[in-house]
């Protein structure tokens, strides 16, 4: 009975600390962006112990005008946190009031064309549904 309430207790206890992330449809996520941009990293460094600078270059502009090509991503700050890498290739949304940030639930992803089949078509999804929100405002 103790090993049982004992494993019991540990599911618990990882289940309290698990990321859980919010359902958010592309249209909102679109419509809640000042920018949006396909990016790669070029340079990374640390900020203090927990945060990293990341620095962007802009591949291709999905919607309005980017204020910053900075990325800060937090690998060991919580259980969302989310490591990034210089080469990698990210989808950023942003907003001109604050720095955009990477985490396992926010809206900015890691986008590697090889391991996404219709990379090409969800470029042109957010294009669209961008143009769309630009047309309604």
């Amino acid at each position: 009975m103790r090993i049982f309430f004992f494993f019991s207790m540990l599911l618990f206890i990882n289940a309290s600390f698990a990321c859980s992330c919010l359902n958010v449809s592309l249209e909102e996520k679109v419509s809640s962006s000042d920018f949006i941009y396909f990016g790669k990293i070029t340079s990374s460094k640390l900020i203090n112990e927990n945060k990293v600078l990341n620095n962007l270059v802009v591949i291709e502009a999905l919607k309005g005008k980017p204020n910053t090509l900075n990325l800060i991503s937090s690998p060991l700050d919580h259980m969302c946190s989310m490591p990034s890498g210089v080469g990698t290739t990210y989808i950023v949304y942003g907003n001109y009031d604050k720095e955009p940030t990477l985490s396992i639930c926010g809206f900015t992803q890691p986008h590697v064309k090889s391991l996404i089949p219709d990379f090409e078509e969800q470029l042109d999804q957010i294009k669209s549904t961008a143009n769309k929100s630009i047309k309604q405002d």
